[in-house]
């Protein structure tokens, strides 16, 4: 228990002290500092008494303190600290859910969004784990309910798992609930260059892949139109025919 006493009044010289008592009736009055820091101003001698009991019956917790490093590379160290009047609180919850697209053509882009909430708003930081044996690093910081946004492509078909870590500054939460996402290569047979409806262009982009060494196809299946075999003239005979002469549309991928 601390504890000090101080009074209002300074006494410069006995004249100055005297003409305050008579002209100014100056008084003074104590004031008590208990554990904690409270400061209360007292006039009964009783009252001095029931906080002086007070503070002596108090629970004192020890400080405690919460030490986090982090190694930067090379020679950086960074070290966060949290100190508090007993145990430091401090609760990590897992990240929202990556929000973004359920499936993906192959090499195309997707934009997915994560959410952390910190119960003691700490900046959080955040990890991706795209599935696919990629990952990113600590990304941040970022506020208490602040949306973390990133985008992926994947250049093989199959179905990826993505999931997300969030740290503050001194300690990791469980990882996400994970999204799937499947990448496929094919939607529409015929439509070479993934733009709109199957039209000249789809032809276009197949004869100079076929004879000019234009660019392949994103996916080679899409290019194959009748769905036999490798990509051959039989494929762009069967897309002229859909198009010009009412010929039966392509098979499903």
């Amino acid at each position: 228990m601390v504890m000090s006493f101080g009074v209002n009044n300074t006494v410069a010289n006995t004249e100055a002290s005297n003409r305050g008592w008579d002209e100014f009736n100056n008084y003074w009055t104590p004031t008590l500092y208990g554990d904690g820091g409270d400061s209360l101003l007292f006039n009964e001698v009783d009252e001095y008494e029931d906080w002086i009991s007070y503070c002596g019956s108090r629970e004192v917790a020890d400080v405690g303190i919460v030490l986090h490093t982090t190694w930067l590379g090379g020679g950086d160290l960074q070290i966060d600290v949290a100190f508090a009047h007993g145990t430091p609180t401090n609760t990590v919850t897992a990240p929202s859910k990556p929000d973004g697209p359920a499936e993906m053509l192959i090499d195309t882009v997707g934009e997915y969004t994560v959410t952390g909430i910190d119960a003691e708003d700490d900046s959080l930081w955040y990890m991706w784990n795209w599935g696919d044996g990629e990952h990113s690093d600590w990304l941040g910081p970022y506020a208490s309910g602040e949306s973390c946004v990133q985008s992926h492509s994947y250049d093989e078909i199959g179905n990826y798992d993505i999931t997300v870590v969030s740290k503050d500054y001194f300690h990791e939460a469980a990882p996400s609930t994970a999204t799937s996402v499947n990448i496929i290569c094919c939607i529409e047979r015929g439509n070479v260059d993934y733009l709109g409806d199957i039209n000249i262009g789809d032809l276009t982009y197949l004869v100079n892949f076929m004879f000019t060494g234009g660019e392949a196809p994103p996916c080679l299946e899409v290019g194959n139109v009748d769905a036999i075999g490798d990509i051959n003239i039989g494929d762009l005979t069967y897309l002229v025919n859909f198009m010009f002469t009412g010929g039966v549309a392509p098979p499903p991928c």
